[in-house]
């Protein structure tokens, strides 16, 4: 059942024109990229992919691209070292890079997270809904709600 959500969540970012998080992850002086993408069930926002990358020598960027909205134009934006690291550390203490997609959930009628990371080869993962995660996903939901805001605006 996840595994047929994990392609409707990539489709996402592949609609809005999105290079894959590992293509990106390969590019000169990339050391990490997260991506987060988040499918409203009931269609009450347009659905949205962020992607955060950090790159040798310069400040990690965000860009955020909402389906069906702005000609798919990004909006970018400049996040801190400082907001960066507590993201990284929020999923260290999550194990996320171990984690498999989130166990015992009903995908419909609920949003859907997918959520990833990527280093070089490395690439990992998860499928998750927001409502109600239990420990370690809560962490994840947490870390994003709180250092990643701009994937929870919503636009109608």
């Amino acid at each position: 059942m996840v595994g047929q959500h994990v392609y409707i969540l990539r489709d996402i970012g592949t609609s809005v024109g999105l290079a894959p998080l590992r293509q990106i992850a390969r590019q000169a002086g990339v050391k990490a990229v997260y991506r987060v993408t988040v499918c409203y069930a009931d269609n009450h926002a347009s659905n949205a992919v962020a992607t955060l990358r950090q790159v040798n020598l310069q400040a990690p960027t965000l860009e955020v691209v909402y389906q069906g909205r702005f000609q798919h134009k990004p909006f970018v934006y400049s996040i801190n070292e400082q907001r960066f690291e507590r993201l990284r550390a929020a999923f260290q203490r999550a194990d996320f890079d171990h984690l498999r997609d989130q166990p015992d959930v009903s995908f419909y009628g609920l949003d859907w997270w997918l959520v990833e990371r990527a280093a070089g080869e490395f690439l990992r993962s998860v499928v998750l809904s927001p409502h109600k995660p239990g420990l370690p996903y809560s962490i994840l939901v947490n870390a994003i709600d709180a250092f990643l805001p701009e994937i929870l605006r919503q636009i109608p």
